[in-house]
């Protein structure tokens, strides 16, 4: 499923040879990152945001990722992308985006959407108290302690190997426990905190942000179908986005069985997130693959 280069770790934004087409990933945009999610967070500062938007315009023909997943030669194209529907993405970078005429497409996890605790920041509020081996110590931990290493948890967590939603449940019992859970303060929008505008959409992220191959094929369409049909029951059609961002969105982090249910429910393209442009069109089981880069944080 590999399309285009790729390159881990971009400094900054600048114009390929060939100018191939572009997506680029933002999650958060928070003037200061709150310190319990602590340095894992990928968070870029709105006036940050705004250059990039600009500087995109300037070198290319910013388009939405709907449009150009219409498009066989995206070449000298780029869209912006949101993942997790962060609160503080709607209060200042989302709407000074929609002002500059920019289209915007925000990923959505329906779970969180319902007031759910999001997991990848309670892996951050957990690291950020340094419980990691206290975590994997603990009764909640037993099914998957030999997958995951107190020092690599962060990454571990997202393994494959590891049932996202075992995982999911255990740490946030172990938070409980702690009242740490939350550590009180909501930072993802809820469902009537989305706003509406005609060059804003929202797309199916899955309903709890899991990694898709961990779980079996009956789990894997129970989170794809769940965010898709709560899409449709709480949003205008013409907000929703037919595309679907795959949580983390890494090679290893969908398999047969999550092509095959996107298949099914209705989705002809799908957004990985591995560094890398669009050059040449790619397909795999009937479904086309957009490729995304995360944005600099810094440039």
């Amino acid at each position: 499923m590999e399309n285009g280069s790729s390159s881990p770790h971009r400094a900054s934004l600048t114009v390929p040879d060939g100018n191939p087409g572009r997506i680029l990933l933002y999650h958060s945009t928070f003037e200061e990152a709150p310190a319990c999610l602590g340095t894992k967070l990928h968070n870029v500062r709105p006036e940050q945001v705004l250059r990039q938007a600009d500087w995109l315009q300037q070198n290319h023909d910013l388009i939405s990722a709907e449009e150009m997943a219409g498009l066989e030669d995206v070449r000298g194209k780029a869209a912006i992308t949101f993942d997790d529907a962060y609160l503080c993405i709607f209060h200042e970078t989302i709407p000074e985006l929609l002002k500059r005429g920019i289209p915007v497409t925000v990923f959505v996890n329906s779970a969180h959407l319902s007031g759910q605790p999001f997991w990848r920041d309670l892996v951050r509020i957990l690291i950020t108290n340094r419980l990691e081996a206290e975590f994997l110590a603990s009764p909640q931990a037993e099914s998957f302690r030999k997958q995951v290493r107190a020092e690599r948890l962060y990454r571990d967590s997202k393994k494959p190997a590891v049932n996202s939603g075992t995982f999911q449940k255990a740490l946030l019992s172990f938070l409980e426990d702690r009242k740490l859970q939350q550590d009180g303060e909501r930072f993802l929008a809820l469902w009537d905190e989305l706003p509406t505008h005609p060059l804003l959409r929202y797309g199916n992220h899955s309903h709890s942000h899991p990694v898709l191959s961990s779980l079996t094929r009956d789990e894997q369409e129970q989170e794809i179908t769940t965010c898709r049909d709560r899409l449709t029951q709480r949003l205008d059609t013409s907000s929703i986005s037919p595309l679907f961002a795959v949580p983390f969105g890494g090679s290893h982090d969908v398999n047969r069985d999550s092509l095959h249910t996107l298949q099914r429910s209705g989705c002809s393209t799908l957004l990985m997130s591995r560094m890398a442009y669009n050059e040449q069109p790619c397909r795999q089981e009937g479904v086309r693959i957009l490729e995304r880069e995360m944005a600099p944080e810094h440039s």
